[in-house]
């Protein structure tokens, strides 16, 4: 079993490239001002196990439009969610058109990585 981790506080405070981010999904907690002033970041990927967000994790993270909560194996999910989101607007999925995210690494998947969208 991997231990807990931990997003520490100020982390990423004031990151002028971050755009999206995914929290492994061994962290059990964002720590306060984690992602506060990253004015770029526009969507993040935070587990459902996650146990505390600190006080003002996403201060002034004006461009946030999707926080997305992910169980299990982040990849199976946001396929899923988006074969559903397509079914509800009456569009299908073409066929090679398949999200993915393994232009992450390895590394990166299991450390939180960033994702360009």
């Amino acid at each position: 079993m991997q231990a807990d981790m931990q997003i520490e506080k100020k982390q990423f405070y004031g990151n002028r490239d971050l755009v999206s981010y995914v929290v492994p999904e061994a962290v059990t907690e964002i720590g306060e001002w984690a992602f506060a002033r990253c004015r770029k970041l526009k969507w993040i990927a935070i587990p459902r196990g996650i146990g505390r967000i600190g006080r003002e994790a996403f201060m002034e993270c004006e461009s946030l439009v999707v926080a997305h909560f992910y169980e299990g194996d982040l990849e199976e999910n946001l396929k899923e969610n988006l074969r559903e989101n397509l079914k509800e607007t009456g569009e299908a999925l073409k066929a090679g058109a398949d999200f993915h995210i393994g232009a992450l690494s390895e590394k990166q998947r299991l450390a939180g990585g960033l994702m360009a969208l």
